[in-house]
């Protein structure tokens, strides 16, 4: 899944920001227009939710591509895959630790048609791919459906703890696997 907009309340003031890739010939609610050298000059925007007017601007510093548990550089070449990881389709890449230096990566693992994960999620060094804490399936799944982690995401939910936390689901959610956790993996 590719998005093109992340919505966050980044100034905690109860107002959504929204996170844009934006490029030449983009245009913003107040007419104005990103002017670029180049279609090869691509841009992160910040955009208020509320009006549609860019607060701030900063140009792509590199262009990786991150598909989940491996991420390739500008130049074509495989940075790395994550040990173990296999299928998932929901990760989220930001600076999830204000106490570690760089980024980190939250992911999911799914578990289908037969396929089991090693792992229901992991939260990793996102320069890397170390995974840093890794989830664990319960010890008596019940089901296949135990074992299969749907949906997951990771934000600042809770302001009165330094990081964001993530949070993962599974058909029942009282299972290990599924939960809320903060960076350093203890559940909520």
């Amino acid at each position: 899944m590719h998005r093109k907009a992340t919505w966050l309340a980044m100034h905690r003031d109860g107002r959504a920001e929204v996170l844009v890739h934006t490029a030449d010939g983009t245009t913003f609610a107040d007419g104005v227009k990103v002017t670029a050298d180049s279609p090869a000059n691509q841009f992160i925007s910040v955009i208020d939710g509320e009006t549609g007017l860019e607060r701030t601007r900063q140009p792509v510093p590199d262009d990786l591509v991150a598909d989940g548990n491996y991420v390739v550089g500008g130049d074509g070449t495989l940075r790395y895959v994550v040990d173990g990881a296999g299928h998932g389709d929901r990760f989220d890449i930001a600076d999830l630790d204000p106490d570690r230096p760089g980024l980190e990566g939250f992911a999911i693992q799914q578990s289908e048609l037969g396929v089991v994960s090693r792992f229901p999620w992991y939260y990793y060094d996102a320069d890397t791919g170390q995974r840093l804490v890794t989830g664990e399936h319960p010890a008596d799944p019940t089901s296949e459906a135990d074992l299969d982690v749907g949906r997951g995401s990771a934000a600042d939910i809770d302001p009165g703890h330094a990081g964001y936390e993530y949070w993962t689901s599974t058909a029942d959610v009282t299972r290990p696997g599924a939960g809320v956790f903060n960076v350093q993996g203890r559940d909520r």
